[in-house]
């Protein structure tokens, strides 16, 4: 007879959820902030700290570790571990606590400390994701029917998983550029989409978005700003989709790039014809 015991994880990262500025209490386990930023420069150490909340009636315990990754062209992580990687930050970070138990309604901190050595191949951009999973208790296994079945207990947990970026001050983030925009019509939705490239060293934080104008009318309307994190050498592509109200006509699309340099930012214009017949 073989008993098999399988564990399933999601992970999720907590967003805060706010009404008329004031922050809205939400029932089940936080984490914030969802994102940590070091700039540690080689040979010194920096910490930060990310808060756990429990606002259920149950009690939950953690384990605290890091999980390397990648990310592919559309911003989806992947995993990598440090020997196949330069960038992965696990080995030169650590958490405390490691183990995290917390009562119905209690919150803890875990600190999270950046020790870069002082050493040629640490002058570089790097990263990990902080891994905060639960630790569930695993029911006995309950047999019934032939002895030739397979028994196999299914243990459901959760857990969040925090970006933790590393740029020391060599690096250059903000050498990000637009390589292309343009215009994608289908029958359901007409999207613009925005490709960007890290040509630099660093880990770029940017923000984008796009001014349409209606060249017959002059109208115009900028569509929500669009936050994402790329890597170094690394591609992104962002796409706007554009209101489903929008009436026909010939538009000037302006897709605007900031990656928070101080000097410029960067823009790209097409023009492009919406028609729903």
């Amino acid at each position: 007879m073989l008993a098999a015991v399988l564990n399933f994880s999601a992970y999720a990262q907590s967003e805060k959820t706010e009404t008329d500025g004031t922050e809205k209490k939400v029932s089940g386990i936080s984490v914030s902030p969802s994102s940590l930023r070091f700039n540690t420069r080689p040979g010194s150490i920096q910490t930060q700290e990310v808060k756990v909340s429990n606002n259920t009636d149950e009690d939950f315990k953690f384990q605290i570790g890091f999980s390397d990754f990648m990310m592919n062209e559309f911003g989806k992580p992947g995993p990598v571990t440090p020997e196949n990687s330069k960038y992965a930050l696990s080995k030169w970070v650590a958490a405390s606590p490691s183990f995290v138990e917390l009562k119905a309604g209690e919150s803890k901190k875990i600190i999270v400390t950046v020790n870069i050595p002082d050493r040629e191949d640490a002058h570089i951009s790097a990263w990990t994701i902080l891994t905060i999973d639960q630790i569930s208790e695993r029911p006995p296994l309950t047999f019934g029917g032939s002895n030739n079945a397979i028994a196999m207990g299914i243990v459901p947990s959760f857990g969040f998983g925090v970006y933790v970026y590393q740029n020391p001050p060599n690096v250059k983030n903000n050498q990000v550029e637009i390589t292309s925009f343009r215009h994608v019509p289908s029958e359901k939705k007409n999207t613009l989409i925005l490709k960007m490239k890290n040509t630099g060293d660093g880990i770029g934080f940017c923000g984008t978005y796009v001014e349409l104008t209606h060249l017959k009318t002059g109208k115009q309307k900028r569509l929500p700003v669009r936050q994402f994190t790329i890597l170094p050498g690394f591609i992104r592509e962002i796409g706007f989709d554009l209101p489903e109200d929008m009436p026909d006509g010939a538009y000037s699309a302006a897709g605007v790039l900031d990656f928070n340099s101080t000097e410029e930012i960067q823009a790209a214009e097409i023009e492009f014809t919406l028609s729903k017949k």
